[in-house]
This record gives structure tokens, C-alpha cells and sequence, in this order.
């Protein structure tokens, strides 16, 4: 296991919290299934743009009512995520917030989160913190892990917050049935 400073682990700066209503995740699942999804898109070290394989997740932009309905159960999450690890800091600003969709036979290879693709050219920042939520859990496979090893099996409502920085490589499983929702937004 890494370790830092004293006791303090890699995983220790890993927080999930069970805090989106049921009826908050329906709700966006019902609204996000009217929207227009598009294959994974990333930028490489060297900033060329790539589409992912028929293997890779689609991904969207909620719409303005969706993402208010969210925004207090997000807001929550970093609240506690602070609280819980007595941190202190302040950021920029935070990203518009993504939808994933997860169908059969699709994944999240392993990456990290040095996202430079939600600024538009005007506002830069280093994406901090990952946020991300899941929405269901009446689907096979799509389990969340870090490192490869650590797996975190999430369920409808939970959000797991953790730094968005190279230390924190991450991946989804292939869905094996059903189909896998959840939204991400990036604290810079």
C-alpha cells in the first residue's frame, strides 16, 4: 500500500458518501436518456485529440436543470470530503458537469484526471478534485477501482471524491448486463 507522511495512505484521500436521492437519480437518468451522447473524447500528453473504441463509454453534457438539481447533493459531498479530512483550500472554479453512460460491453480504460478539456481557452485551471456519482446499480460488471486493485462497488446515489492528480489512476470494468449511469465534475 502507499504510504505518505505518518499513517496516512493514498486510499485515506478516497471518500464515498451515500448521498443523491433515489428519486434525484431517477429523475437525471429519465432527463439524460432524451439527450445526444457522444463516444468518449480525451486529449493525449502531446494534446491530440482521440475518440475512443466501440469499447468506450459515451458522454454528455447535462442540461441546466439536471445539473441543478444536483448541485446541493455535489456541494454535500465536497463539504463532508473537507470536513473529513480537515482540508482547507481554495479552488478557481468547477467544470459543467458530464453524464456517462455505460451500455453492455463497454469500460473506462485506466487514466487519471489531468483533464484539460473542460476549459475553453478563457478559463484554465488544474482540475483538484474529481467528483463523480452514480446514478443506478441494476446493472452487471461496471465496478470502480483504483490501482487496479482497490474496487469500489457503487451504488445508485453514491459519490466518491478523490484528488484529481497522476497518483490516482482509474478505470470502470466492462459492463456485462444492463446499463451503467453517472456523472462526473471536476473542482479546479
Amino acid at each position: 500500500m502507499f504510504i505518505l507522511s505518518g499513517d496516512r495512505k493514498l486510499s485515506d484521500f478516497i471518500k464515498t458518501y451515500r448521498i443523491v436521492p433515489d428519486s434525484i437519480c431517477k429523475s437525471i437518468i429519465t432527463r439524460s436518456n432524451l439527450l445526444d451522447y457522444d463516444i468518449h473524447k480525451w486529449n493525449d500528453s502531446n494534446d491530440y485529440y482521440h475518440t475512443g473504441d466501440s469499447k468506450d463509454f459515451e458522454r454528455t453534457k447535462l442540461d441546466d436543470a439536471s445539473s441543478h438539481l444536483l448541485n446541493p447533493y455535489i456541494q454535500e459531498a465536497f463539504k463532508r470530503y473537507t470536513f473529513d479530512l480537515a482540508l482547507s483550500f481554495k479552488f478557481s472554479g468547477k467544470s459543467t458537469i458530464s453524464f456517462n453512460r455505460y451500455t453492455k460491453s463497454t469500460r473506462m480504460k485506466s487514466h487519471i484526471d489531468h483533464i484539460r478539456s473542460i476549459f475553453d481557452g478563457t478559463t484554465k485551471g488544474i482540475p483538484i478534485l474529481t467528483i463523480l456519482g452514480t446514478l443506478n446499480d441494476d446493472y452487471q460488471g461496471g465496478k470502480f477501482s483504483f490501482w487496479e486493485s482497490n474496487i469500489y462497488d457503487l451504488s445508485a446515489g453514491d459519490v466518491i471524491i478523490f484528488p484529481s492528480v497522476f497518483m490516482y489512476p482509474h478505470s470502470v470494468t466492462e459492463i456485462t448486463e444492463g446499463t451503467r449511469y453517472s456523472f462526473v465534475q471536476w473542482i479546479y
